[in-house]
């Protein structure tokens, strides 16, 4: 997902997540992220209060067989088909 929030403003962003730390910033954890403060669970997702300025926020999808990032974009996991 790509947030951006404009100067002197603050937002808040609920992404649908588990746990915080299925979210990163940048690669970056959610809690170290520069700009993010007030991570928390919430029943609809994990909540968060932006600063100014742009974020790339990442999900990771843990399945039992396959770990990718959902990057704002549903990414479908199959095998090619020749």
């Amino acid at each position: 997902y790509m947030a951006t929030v404009p100067a002197n403003t603050d937002a808040r962003l609920i992404l649908p997540a588990l746990s915080a730390s299925q979210v990163t910033e940048g690669g970056v954890a959610l809690t170290e992220a520069e700009g993010i403060s007030d991570v928390r669970v919430t029943e609809k997702g994990v909540s968060m209060t932006l600063g100014s300025g742009k974020y790339w926020l990442e999900r990771l999808i843990v399945t039992t067989k396959h770990t990718f990032s959902f990057c704002g974009v549903l990414y479908h996991l199959c095998e090619k088909k020749p």
